[in-house]
């Protein structure tokens, strides 16, 4: 048999927890932030993030646009660390006042990005049959 076509191999996806186990493909990017939102989007789903906020100033950093200019975002002490074992395919940082200097490691699975829901926090619940592939609860933004 040559025709390999007919079979269904399954993909993975983002409840394949061997995904999450398997060390994660290198992600890393350092930057200066300002109080303007800056968003990395990863070309596939996140395992862990780890965010050097290496300023003196403190650093914000949320999963939504709403969420990095509100309250729904973690600040990172100037001079700090934080490492999240999170699947994401999007990330938002800002500097709360002036300017920081930071770094972004993220370990990637190969889960694509195109399957990701969108993370939000104006639709409440989870929904497929009503509102599509969209995770809401009021702590995203």
């Amino acid at each position: 048999m040559t025709d390999f076509t007919t079979f269904n191999y399954p993909a993975s996806g983002l409840n394949n927890v061997a995904e999450y186990l398997a060390s994660g493909l290198p992600w890393v990017t350092s930057s200066l932030a300002t109080t303007t939102p800056v968003s990395y989007t990863f070309p596939f789903v996140t395992s862990t993030i780890q965010v050097v906020n290496s300023g003196s100033l403190p650093l914000r950093l949320g999963f939504t646009s709403n969420g990095i200019q509100g309250t729904n975002s973690y600040i990172i002490p100037g001079g700090a660390d934080v490492t999240l074992d999170v699947r994401v395919i999007t990330l938002y940082v800002r500097a709360d006042t002036g300017t920081t200097n930071y770094s972004i490691y993220a370990g990637l699975t190969q889960i694509p990005a195109r399957g990701f829901p969108v993370l939000t926090g104006s639709a409440a619940g989870f929904n497929p049959a009503t509102t599509g592939s969209v995770y809401g609860y009021s702590g995203l933004g």
